[in-house]
């Protein structure tokens, strides 16, 4: 069964999934209507007692995330045995070589600054793809 959930404060309602839950994977498009994630609505994950694979893609974001945004992601990783969290374009592939700021690299890398924290103790495997656009954790 797959729902599509418009917006992070959705994941709140409780009667969309069950308890049995296992996976979940959010996929954001960004446009100028839609540009802004208040990521502490993941909190609500850990309602989730059997939850252990979180997937989080990332369409057209152009801004980055912010240390308190990565806190507030990386606070679910402890719970799960899996984690991913990319950045995307519609259209193309993400060019952050040619941007400045290397908004996606940077917070990508931020994203693994807080999560090492995190489970400095449990040891996990952490990759980082080749263009810094993604983040794959596994315990």
């Amino acid at each position: 069964m797959h729902y599509f959930i418009f917006h992070l404060k959705y994941l709140s309602n409780t009667y969309l999934y069950t308890a049995n839950l296992r996976s979940i994977h959010i996929v954001f498009y960004f446009s100028r209507n839609f540009s802004i994630i208040n990521w502490n609505s993941l909190r609500t994950v850990s309602a989730l007692p059997l939850l252990k694979s979180l997937r989080i893609t990332v369409y057209n974001l152009e801004t980055i995330l912010e240390d308190e945004d990565c806190q507030a992601i990386a606070e679910r990783v402890p719970m799960l045995n899996d984690f991913v969290f990319c950045f995307r374009r519609n259209i193309g592939s993400i060019d952050d070589d040619n941007d400045p700021f290397n908004i996606h690299r940077k917070s990508i890398f931020s994203l693994h600054y807080y999560i090492s924290i995190l489970l400095f103790d449990q040891q996990p495997k952490i990759s980082i793809e080749a263009d810094g656009c993604g983040l794959i954790m596994w315990l």
